[in-house]
C-alpha cells in the first residue's frame, strides 16, 4: 500500500503514457494489426439482397423510400463534407460549421474536447499469480485535441451495395 501511494502519481502521470505511446502503439501496429488486415477474414463478406432488410441504396435515391433522406444527404454533402481551401490541406467545412464551435463551447479552445475527474476506476480482487493484493486501473481528466482537423476525402454512408454502407474519415496530421 505505501508502494502504490509512493509510485503512484509517477505510474499515473509518467509511465503509463509512455508506454501507450511507445511500446503498446508499436506492439499492436506492427505485431497485432498486420495479421488481421492481411487475413481474408479481414475482409466484409459480400451480401446478397434480402427481403426485409433496407436497401441503402434505394434508401439514398430517393425513389423507394421518399425524398427527405437523399435532401439531408446532399445538405451533408454540400454544407458539412465539402472542402475549404485551408493552404490546400482539403479542411472540411465540417470543423468550423460543427465540430470547432461544439468543442468551444465545451472546453474553450476549438478543436479540444477535455473531461475532468475520475472517467473510470477498475478494482480487481487479489492476483496471487502475479503477486498483487490489489490491481487498481484509474482512468482520468481525458483531453482530445485536433479534433477539427477532418480532411478530404471522405465517404460518410456511402452504399456499396445494398446492405452495406462504407465509411471513411481522414484526419490531417498535426503540425507543431
Amino acid at each position: 500500500q505505501v508502494a502504490l501511494e509512493l509510485y503512484e502519481p509517477i505510474l499515473i502521470s509518467k509511465v503509463l503514457p509512455h508506454v501507450f505511446q511507445t511500446t503498446l502503439r508499436n506492439y499492436i501496429n506492427d505485431k497485432m494489426l498486420p495479421p488481421i488486415l492481411e487475413s481474408s477474414g479481414a475482409k466484409c463478406p459480400q451480401v446478397s439482397p434480402q427481403d426485409g432488410l433496407v436497401n441503402f441504396q434505394e434508401l439514398f435515391q430517393g425513389e423507394t423510400y421518399g425524398e427527405l433522406l437523399p435532401m439531408l444527404r446532399d445538405w451533408m454533402d454540400e454544407e458539412l463534407l465539402s472542402t475549404t481551401d485551408n493552404n490546400n490541406n482539403n479542411y472540411l467545412a465540417l470543423n468550423s460549421a460543427l465540430i470547432g464551435p461544439l468543442t468551444k463551447s465545451q472546453s474553450g479552445v476549438e478543436g479540444t474536447w477535455t473531461q475532468s475527474g475520475d472517467l473510470l476506476e477498475l478494482f480487481s480482487k487479489a492476483v496471487p499469480s502475479l503477486g498483487l493484493d490489489l490491481l487498481q486501473i484509474k482512468a482520468m481528466d481525458f483531453s482530445a485535441t485536433n479534433l477539427n482537423q477532418w480532411v478530404a476525402p471522405i465517404q460518410f454512408l456511402d452504399p456499396v451495395s445494398p446492405q452495406i454502407l462504407r465509411n471513411q474519415w481522414n484526419v490531417a496530421q498535426a503540425v507543431n
